[in-house]
Order: structure tokens, then C-alpha cells, then sequence
């Protein structure tokens, strides 16, 4: 996968997310049979796996995703927020700010893959 498709895919399914905020990702891939599931339900974690062959402790930092405070593992990520809260309104704004992340690294990309 090139690191603009995992970009487009999280696009997709945290839009989806957002949508429906008492779904969480494995409902994403139940209601998308046709997907493949990325390592951790997380197209951005599959990425560095499939490019790297690394899931340690220093895995993150490659992440294609730029997320406030270093990694979405941070306290203060949109990921944990939404991980997090069964609140709909909380877990659609996270799921919002994950899409706007996702958004500005495919910019970051421009015509360059």
C-alpha cells in the first residue's frame, strides 16, 4: 500500500467513524467486507509495517499521520479521545480531527509519493 492510500483509506473510515459514532473500527470492517483489516485496525500502523517490518517501540514515530504530542497513543490524541469516550459527540469530533490529520498529511505529500 503507498502511503497516500493509507492516507485515503484512514480518510474513509474515520469519515465513517464519525458518522457513526457507536461503531468502532471493527464495525468499519464489518460494514466494508470487501477490506482487508491493516494490522491493529489502523491503515497508518499497517503502513510502517508493510514499509519498515517494525512494530517496536520506535514504529510510531514513523507514522505517515502527524499527531499532536508526538504519537496517537499520547493521552491528548484524537485517537485516545475517541478510544476513550462513548460520548457520540465527543467520539465524532475525535473521529473529525483524525480525518483533518489524516487530510493534512496527504497535503504534506503533495504530487510526491
Amino acid at each position: 500500500m503507498t502511503k497516500r492510500k493509507c492516507l485515503t483509506e484512514c480518510v474513509k473510515m474515520w469519515t465513517w467513524l464519525a458518522k457513526n459514532s457507536s461503531a468502532d473500527k471493527s464495525d468499519y470492517f464489518d460494514a466494508h467486507t470487501e477490506l482487508e483489516v491493516p494490522f491493529y485496525g489502523c491503515y497508518a500502523c499497517g503502513w510502517v509495517i508493510q514499509h519498515y517490518e517494525d512494530i517496536g517501540l520506535g514504529s510510531c514515530q514513523r507514522c505517515p499521520i502527524k499527531w499532536p504530542d508526538s504519537t496517537c497513543q499520547n493521552m491528548a490524541s484524537p485517537f485516545i479521545v475517541w478510544l476513550g469516550s462513548r460520548d457520540p459527540a465527543v467520539r465524532t469530533t475525535a473521529a473529525k480531527d483524525i480525518v483533518k490529520l489524516s487530510r493534512q498529511a496527504l497535503r504534506r505529500l503533495g504530487r510526491v509519493e
